[in-house]
């Protein structure tokens, strides 16, 4: 076999163990990752903290998922001109939180409420409950 021969067939097998590593990285990382929840497209999340705070603007809720630990609050400003409610879900009992409610908030006004239990807790604005929504994730 000629030398330049050798050379190509050790360059071959070079390059198809690169990407087949490369392809088992990829793969890995895509099975580990897989259960993770993942926000949804344009949705913002917040990381884990002891205090939140959520922006409430003509589009909905910044972020619209926040994470907190267990005794945090969370600190809604309404940075909208329209009025706005934070209520708890579901809509129209609010039964899943029911402390957790702001009244009206004007504009610039603020709402501050701590969380006592873990868990996923959904909220919306009274106001438009169909379209801004939010969750707290508390650990």
């Amino acid at each position: 076999m000629p030398e330049e021969s050798k050379k190509t067939n050790w360059l071959s097998f070079i390059l198809v163990i690169v990407f087949v590593i490369i392809c088992v990285g990829v793969l890995g990382y895509l099975l580990y990752n897989r259960n993770k929840p993942q926000p949804s497209p344009g949705q913002a999340v917040a990381a884990a903290n002891t205090v939140g705070e959520v922006a409430i603007t003509s589009t909905g809720f910044s972020p619209s998922t926040i994470l907190i630990t267990k005794g945090s609050s969370v600190t809604w400003t309404n940075k909208d001109k329209s009025v706005h409610q934070i209520i708890s879900d579901p809509h129209p009992s609010h039964s899943l939180l029911p402390g957790l409610d702001s009244g009206s908030l004007n504009f610039q006004e603020s709402f501050t409420f701590t969380f006592e239990k873990t868990g996923k807790f959904t909220y919306h604005d009274e106001n438009n409950p169909l379209k801004v929504l939010g969750v707290v994730e508390v650990k």
